[in-house]
């Protein structure tokens, strides 16, 4: 036996949703105004019934909010996830987050905390640029870096794998060494050992005659410098 259709009147509400008018007659179809953020469209009234939390797009926004409702209370970096903010730019969902380093409130999308591994807010962000930028420039002093003498790395092309130290085609190795922007030649040698002791003992009287300099001529960037490198 067929079950008897539910009656729709004029001026009832639904769910969210309130029936304004008749649209069209056949098939049937309803004028309704969502009571969630005040839209008015068309709809059968076997969606009316269906569907009656709010026009398509408030529950598309549920969806939205049920999939990030997880994160909220999380933290991320210095930022703790308060709740769901709406959609922005091309509808990418945003998070009304709490910057726990500086006190303020900022939106920013779901997709850059969970992806692009922001940790602050963007003023946050911007202060230790400054600070950074301000601590790299007091360390370079006529064209060598402090910071760079403490963590040279071995360059990707090394045919040696060992710094300052390369092979030439006569299967000799040179080995050589950089301080304020100038290459210095420390000799060749038939053995690889001899060529690493080289640098060295370059390293030891070029850097380590410049450091001692350097700390004794600017003792407060020095201890700043070495207070950075501990954290």
């Amino acid at each position: 036996m067929r079950q008897k259709q539910r009656k729709i009147e004029i001026g009832e509400i639904y769910g969210s949703l309130k029936v304004i008018g008749i649209f069209q007659d056949k098939p049937r179809k309803y004028t309704v105004q969502c009571l969630r953020c005040g839209k008015t469209y068309t709809t059968s009234g076997q969606n009316l019934l269906k569907y009656s939390s709010g026009c398509p797009d408030c529950r598309a926004r549920d969806t939205i909010v049920d999939r990030y409702k997880p994160y909220t209370g999380k933290r991320f970096g210095y930022l703790e996830v308060l709740g769901f903010a709406g959609q922005g730019v091309r509808g990418a969902a945003l998070a009304r987050c709490l910057c726990h380093k500086c006190g303020r409130e900022i939106v920013t999308t779901y997709s850059r905390l969970l992806y692009s591994g922001i940790k602050t807010c963007a003023q946050c962000a911007k202060e230790n640029l400054y600070a950074g930028l301000d601590i790299h420039k007091k360390l370079i002093t006529g064209g060598t870096d402090v910071a760079a003498i403490h963590n040279r790395k071995t360059n990707s092309n090394s045919t040696t794998g060992h710094k300052g130290v390369s092979k030439m085609k006569s299967g000799r190795y040179r080995a050589y060494i950089y301080f304020r922007r100038h290459q210095y030649h420390l000799g060749s040698y038939d053995e690889i050992e001899d060529a690493i002791e080289a640098r060295k003992e370059a390293e030891k009287k070029v850097f380590g005659g410049f450091l001692e300099w350097y700390k004794a001529s600017h003792p407060d960037e020095w201890k700043r410098y070495i207070g950075s490198r501990d954290k």
